[in-house]
């Protein structure tokens, strides 16, 4: 290439590094798809659709794990906030106590209190023995049946699964969890609640089940142990979804909250200024997820209210966020 007085050659070079480096990170990109399953769809209410895996435990042993979380819709955009009170109860949550105070005034104050409210969620790693949407998949890379996924899923399915451990007398204990021959899959199966009042309709996992059935998830140990070692720690990805104490501070200030809770922040953080170190996270693509609708929904649950709630499609959207 002939030089030319018009370009600065050293610039243009440092100009073609900063590309060369926007591609590279660009590709180490992950994508959260591709580690996390899509939420199952419903089928309708007369006819469940079936998906089938197997729960097993990450590299340090954890089999699940709850968080909690607050989600709602500010503007055009989705905040997410992991709930404190995932890592014990007696955690300061300043959104948890946003919406207490809400819960006490007018009724469009509890409306905001209803779409804030703490709401709660499952994760572990799950074998994908079969997703019934991968027939109208053509990329063979986007199929999720073969692969271990992240699973976060409602306490309705958790149900499913708590019943099977604690019941000594005729549940399948750690069974449920073994990849081996010994270990047995759950069937997924979800229906299309009908519609309330509002037209609504919501999933109902009620005829989910574990297949009574052994079946090990391979032929031999070496791929049974490709398999658990695809697996991602549970602890590391709750940790990922974590905001930081400046981060939060800023998100509630620009939210025009900061001060209905300044008195109990400075009470757990100082002098309200506290800056803390950013939790590392994995760089996730966006994925093009529809954003769930608002709904119009009695407002009267409490903010305590925990275990199934009306808003699960809301988890949909988390795809989008980091």
């Amino acid at each position: 290439m002939c030089a030319s007085k018009w370009i600065n050659k050293n610039l243009f070079d440092n100009y073609v590094e900063e590309k060369s480096k926007e591609a590279s990170e660009k590709n180490n990109l992950i994508r959260r798809s591709d580690f996390v399953w899509q939420s199952p769809q419903a089928g309708t209410s007369e006819k469940a659709k079936v998906y089938e895996g197997r729960f097993i435990p990450d590299q340090k042993g954890k089999f699940t794990k709850k968080y909690m979380y607050h989600m709602w819709k500010s503007g055009d955009k989705w905040i997410f906030y992991l709930c404190p009170k995932t890592h014990g109860m007696e955690k300061f949550c300043p959104v948890c106590s946003i919406v207490s105070q809400l819960y006490t005034g007018t009724a469009d104050d509890k409306a905001t209190a209803y779409k804030m409210k703490r709401k709660e969620r499952h994760v572990g790693n799950f074998y994908v023995v079969d997703d019934p949407r991968d027939k109208e998949q053509d990329d063979e890379t986007k199929k999720n049946s073969g692969k271990v996924k992240l699973y976060e899923f409602p306490s309705k399915l958790e149900s499913k699964l708590k019943n099977e451990i604690m019941d000594k007398k005729e549940g399948l204990g750690f069974a449920i969890f073994d990849p081996g021959s010994e270990g047995h899959n759950i069937i997924i199966k979800i229906k299309s609640t009908k519609p309330d009042k509002n037209g609504n309709t919501y999933p109902d996992y009620a005829d989910s089940i574990f297949s009574r059935k052994p079946s090990a998830l391979a032929e031999t140990d070496k791929e049974i142990k490709d398999i658990m070692s695809a697996t991602r720690s549970i602890d590391e990805y709750i940790k990922s979804l974590e905001m930081s104490t400046e981060d939060t501070q800023k998100m509630l200030k620009n939210e025009m909250l900061f001060e209905m809770v300044e008195t109990e922040w400075r009470r757990n953080f100082g002098n309200g200024e506290m800056k803390a170190e950013k939790p590392k996270r994995a760089e996730v693509e966006k994925d093009d997820d529809d954003v769930p609708e608002d709904k119009g929904v009695d407002v009267s649950t409490e903010c305590e209210a925990e275990g199934d709630y009306t808003d699960e499609d809301l988890m949909a959207e988390l795809r989008k966020m980091q």
